[in-house]
């Protein structure tokens, strides 16, 4: 982990991608990603259900014609979104992101286990690889939300070697 600014960041050794890592946060291992993040534990429930915020970036080099097509990919993740039982798609939109090809954000709303969740994937085609970046909440958080998965996100660097 290094420290660009104020707050410290950490890189993908294969994709380049560099993500804050917000007050709180810390990497941690997510089998099959590139690169996850997680918040701390915050209440999110009255009944006392806690949830950690996360961020997780996976990335798949090209190796066919679709992996770099990012409308094929977005469409691909908006088809997923809607057939997943209690999921709703919120927007779909282009996103313009430096380094990018192509790049599209989807927002979903969705319930894992009983607590209501907003997710927003970003999909992004570089020169390289196809990349998903998927940041994960609850809708509201009981008190102080701390740092959230829009401060990861409104910090994401593609890198040069992407």
């Amino acid at each position: 982990m290094t420290t660009t600014g104020t707050m410290p960041t950490v890189t993908c050794p294969t994709t380049g991608v560099t993500l804050p890592v917000p007050p709180g946060w810390e990497q941690v291992d997510a089998p099959g990603c590139t690169l996850a993040l997680a918040g701390p534990p915050r209440p999110a429930a009255r009944n006392g259900t806690e949830m950690r915020a996360s961020v997780v970036v996976t990335a798949h080099p090209h190796t066919d014609g679709t992996s770099s097509d990012v409308h094929a990919l977005g469409h691909a993740a908006l088809a997923a979104a809607t057939l997943e039982p209690g999921s709703q798609p919120i927007a779909y939109d282009p996103l313009p992101l430096p380094g990018a090809i192509g790049s599209r954000r989807l927002i979903i709303s969705a319930t894992q286990g009983s607590l209501p969740v907003e997710i927003t994937q970003i999909l992004a085609v570089t020169g390289h690889h196809a990349l998903s970046i998927t940041a994960t909440r609850p809708v509201g958080y009981l008190g102080d939300p701390g740092a959230t998965t829009s401060t990861v996100l409104d910090g994401i660097d593609l890198g040069e070697g992407a």
